[in-house]
């Protein structure tokens, strides 16, 4: 034993002579590097909770089985290996963390655990539970997080105590039907404390997987019932125009020379229609696949995204006569590789029965690996018509949604509405929901069926849009030729992109003006067009349609010449269909009313604004450059490019982006990759490099690192540049105090849009959401310590600006013990995150040991805010709570908020929320928001509508 272990034991033997002494409840040995536990330890008859965590121990003397009053046993982080057979006889243990102790196998023994309230074994090597597991009829919580765990058994069922179950990053392909046994208030509550993400579950839907956890639950209910197998996928076709997409639909269904279609046009939109496959293995089973035919033509391309999907087959057909030139084939697979990198396509060649050259296939396959077959077919002597079935029947049977048990009552209800979209091609959600109870399907369950048949494309649903919800389109055909009509409209083209209201009656001549609100609002939601504000005329922009030639944007631009500028360009490997126009319709909220294809310029705000950007594509480089123009234009340049970046990597998730700073010496084409530039201020902080400078190689001029960074990069240090923006807000003394409140304004922006991405990155799944920007502070006294009383505001965060939403989301009260222990850690280390700009004021000035009337006296004065700022996160670090509170450890140095979601703050913070009791419920009247750009935001009902 090294000369430390050894101090260290004698410790432990001290410390535990020393609880025997005084009949000692609660012991502390963590952290000791501990091998073994002095035997001793047996003699703590009075011990209640022993802190054990982080040593060396790999088994527990035999005395330990003597603690039989034992109630919380912390063992986390010893490499114990085995479950210590001395714990069955610690008849009264009601907490036990045996979390990263490289546990294999949980004994049955565990049963005998009888008032086991917490179970923490998370992070081992468990591949199974025991059925023993539902013995423990008093849990409440069990993490089982971050094991090797494939399938769980059925006694977990009798649970029925249980709120929290963390089954999160497992191998399980299924749950148990004996977990909808559960508490039923639990399992049926959106705020449910179940974590499912990480498992594959392959025998559950994904789209119901990504609903949440309330809505898997309601699955595994309705599956109890008798049910049904469903064999149905989706296929995509799609191509050039004119190359015989639908005369190969037609072929597939066995009808040549394009069937009862040959004489039709163009399609227009989108066609959708079925395809009966025999299953390639199981007998007597016919998969039924919805074959989407796309239009070909040019403006329909960015279209096609909103449609591609990883668990959807693909094929992509071109004219061989023509040749793979022709075909685009290398754009069309670029194409697919960035929207969707998994998804399997099928290339299909055309007019094999005409003459036509060879194409460079084994490239093609070599460059994208997604191509699984390459075949050859005539659309007039059906030759290859076979063998592309086939390709099809084995691809179609491995898909997600292929082979997935429905109850029958959910069948009857599709079919229900199927039938229903011969008479109507659009109905009411009320009339909907009516026809499915009216098949047997529970209320609780039909909007999971509507939102499953929407992803098979059977229905169209926008459940999460405001405006759209109360709409349920029973045939997709008649949406997407509806808009189609307006894509391939020579009127808008020749309007510059423009769609004018009266055009519309034109456009759909037998259609309600109410429904054509509504498609309008789908061409919104799609992001196909957006409606210009304040418009008098109420026109709408087709993103599609907008004019090639840029915009006379020169004047706006140059007269904030004189301001402080920011760019950021991004390398792309293409410019796919839909950058930047689909980016250019996700922030209309900022129009100038200055945009074309391939530019747009935005203003924040919009009426009047202070900083002005400029966002440009370039096809040929590929590149989207942005620069910004304001007081201080970081902030607003943060918004745009978090938003584009989404906008990209969610529909292009294969795309790679590279972030480079232009130089930023006039005229100059130079540049650096922002990444290199990272390095090179690391290196520099680390001593590796003198120099704090960058230099051109175009120019030779040299920059200073960190201003080039300052509101560019995303590394850990970014809070040290936050620091240098406010000081830069206050370097001139001669500044207004109406030019500082501005810039401070600018600046707050920036700073809570970077709280809010990583504050989202901590958010696991949306069910683990709640309102994360609070003031907390004092009714009166002098400080945290001193005073019991508190009041708590929440905020809505509204990307323009954070405000307290006032007496609806305002409470006082005095927390007890257990408040503190749960949530005081999270509150400690937002307030860090924040230091730089004083983002959460009434916070940070009420517990800097002011008294604090008002939220809004602290919001008046920028100096006072800074001032605060740094007062209170100077002294929050020197508070040492009471031990009693359940605080004893020390805040860590964490600066990022997704460093301590393991922590499950969120989930502590959550509860704490939710046990106040606010005039408004829930949340003081505030609202969940997924923002396009998928953020969640907490807002009031004004900005709520505003924004959605």
């Amino acid at each position: 034993m090294s000369e430390k272990a050894e101090r260290n034991y004698a410790f432990a033997r001290e410390a535990i002579a020393e609880a025997e002494s005084v009949n000692q409840s609660d012991l502390n040995l963590s952290g000791l590097g501990l091998k073994t536990l002095p035997p001793e330890i047996g003699r703590l008859n009075s011990l209640k909770k022993l802190h054990l965590t982080g040593n060396q121990l790999t088994d527990l003397p035999p005395e330990f089985g003597n603690l039989v009053g034992l109630e919380i046993l912390l063992l986390s982080r010893n490499p114990l290996r085995i479950f210590p057979p001395q714990l069955t006889s610690l008849s009264s243990l009601q907490e036990l963390t045996l979390s990263e102790v490289e546990l294999r196998v949980l004994p049955d023994a565990v049963g005998c655990l009888r008032l086991l309230k917490s179970l923490d074994l998370a992070q081992n090597h468990l591949a199974n539970l025991p059925e023993a597991i539902g013995d423990l009829s008093n849990l409440v919580q069990l993490g089982l997080r971050n094991n090797q765990l494939a399938n769980l058994p059925e006694s977990l069922g009798g649970l029925r105590k249980l709120v929290e179950l963390d089954l999160a990053n497992n191998r399980l392909d299924d749950l148990p039907g004996a977990l909808v046994n559960l508490n039923p208030a639990w399992t049926a509550s959106p705020d449910s404390g179940v974590a499912l993400s990480g498992n594959p579950l392959k025998n559950l839907p994904t789209d119901i997987r990504k609903l949440g956890s309330k809505q898997v639950f309601e699955y595994l209910r309705a599956r109890q019932s008798a049910r049904r197998v469903l064999w149905e996928c989706k296929a995509l076709i799609v191509g050039e125009g004119d190359i015989g997409k639908t005369w190969l639909y037609e072929a597939l269904n066995g009808r040549l020379s394009g069937g009862n279609r040959k004489r039709e046009g163009a399609t227009v939109g989108i066609e959708i229609g079925t395809l009966g496959l025999d299953h390639p293995v199981k007998p007597k089973v016919q998969m039924r696949i919805h074959c989407w035919d796309f239009a070909g033509q040019a403006q329909n391309y960015a279209t096609h995204q909103f449609f591609f999907h990883e668990q959807s087959l693909i094929l992509l057909v071109w004219n061989l006569r023509a040749g793979h030139e022709a075909g685009r084939l290398r754009k069309w697979l670029g194409n697919l590789r960035d929207r969707a990198p998994r998804a399997k396509v099928i290339l299909v060649g055309t007019q094999l029965d005409e003459p036509h050259a060879d194409y460079p296939e084994r490239d093609l396959r070599r460059d994208f690996p997604q191509v699984t077959d390459a075949l050859k077919v005539s659309n007039v002597t059906g030759e290859g018509i076979d063998k592309l079935r086939a390709a099809m029947q084995r691809h179609a049977a491995t898909m997600d949604t292929m082979g997935k048990e429905w109850p029958d009552t959910w069948w009857k209800g599709a079919e229900a509405l199927t039938a229903a979209s011969g008479a109507c091609k659009h109905v009411s959600l009320a009339w909907a929901v009516q026809t499915l109870e009216g098949e047997g399907v529970g209320t609780d369950e039909a909007p999971i069926l509507l939102h499953w048949l929407n992803a098979l494309g059977r229905i169209v649903h926008y459940a999460e849009s405001t405006e759209l919800k109360d709409m349920v389109i029973l045939d997709p055909r008649w949406l997407t030729h509806c808009i189609g009509l307006v894509l391939a409209s020579q009127e808008v083209t020749e309007y510059r992109g423009i769609l004018r209201r009266e055009h519309l009656g034109q456009l759909w001549p037998d259609m309600e003006e109410a429904t054509r609100e509504k498609l309008v609002a789908v061409m919104n939601r799609f992001d196909l067009a957006y409606e210009i504000p304040d418009d008098p005329q109420d026109r709408c922009v087709v993103v599609e349609k907008l004019p090639q030639n840029s915009a006379p944007f020169d004047p706006v631009w140059e007269s904030v010449a004189d301001r402080p500028q920011v760019r950021l360009r991004y390398k792309l490997a293409e410019l796919h269909p839909g950058i930047p126009s689909w980016f250019i319709a996700r922030n209309h909220r900022f129009t100038q009313n200055l945009h074309w294809l391939r530019g747009v310029l935005f203003g924040q705000p919009r009426i009047a604004p202070t900083s002005i950007a400029l966002v440009q594509a370039d096809p040929d480089r590929p590149t989207v450059d942005f620069a910004v123009r304001g007081l201080l234009p970081q902030g607003f340049l943060s918004i745009l490019t978090d938003s584009f970046e989404d906008t990209v990597t969610r529909l292009y998730p294969g795309m790679t982006l590279v972030r480079v700073v232009p130089c930023p010496t006039p005229n100059c084409e130079g540049s650096v990759a922002l990444a290199d530039l990272e390095s090179l201020l690391e290196n520099h902080r680390s001593g590796h490099r003198k120099s704090s400078c960058w230099e051109c190689p175009t120019c030779q001029s040299e920059h200073e690192i960190e201003t080039l960074l300052v509101g560019l990069t995303r590394a850990p240090g970014h809070l040290e540049l936050a620091e240098r923006i406010v000081r830069a807000v206050h370097h001139d003394g001669n500044k207004t105090r109406e030019h500082v409140t501005r810039e401070m304004a600018e600046a707050r922006v920036w700073m809570q849009n970077l709280f809010v991405s990583e504050w989202n990155e901590a958010q696991l799944i949306a069910d683990l959401t709640c309102p994360s920007v609070i003031a907390f502070y004092p009714t009166s006294g002098r400080g945290l310590l001193y005073e019991r009383t508190f009041c708590l505001q929440l905020y809505c965060m509204c990307p323009d600006g954070w405000h307290g939403v006032g007496g609806d989301g305002l409470v006082k009260f005095r927390p007890p013990k257990e408040w503190w222990a749960s949530t005081i850690k999270g509150i400690q280390r937002v307030a860090r995150w924040v230091k730089p700009v004083a983002t959460l004021l009434p916070l940070l000035g009420a517990v800097a040991g002011e008294t604090v009337k008002e939220a809004g006296e602290w919001a008046a004065d920028a100096k006072n805010e800074l001032d605060l700022t740094a007062k209170f996160c100077e002294q929050w670090e020197k508070v040492a709570l009471p031990e009693e509170w359940g605080m004893s450890d020390k805040i860590d140095d964490v600066g990022r908020a997704r460093d301590w979601s393991n922590e499950m703050c969120i989930q502590n913070i959550k509860k704490a929320l939710a046990g106040l009791d606010f005039p408004v419920k829930p949340y003081g009247g505030l609202i969940r928001h997924r923002t396009r750009d998928n953020k969640i935001l907490w807002l009031c009902d004004k900005h709520f509508r505003e924004i959605s």
